[in-house]
């Protein structure tokens, strides 16, 4: 059985990248939509 290890570092990096892109997206939205979060 052949397993491409390279893709499969290239699919886990790009499944990390935009789960923490999204976690950052949503975070900043949710400082722009209240107004009570501040980040100091």
């Amino acid at each position: 059985m052949f397993v491409d290890y390279n893709v499969m570092i290239i699919c886990v990096a790009i499944l990390v990248f935009s789960v923490v892109l999204l976690n950052l997206i949503s975070d900043i939205s949710y400082a722009v939509l209240d107004p009570r979060i501040r980040y100091d």
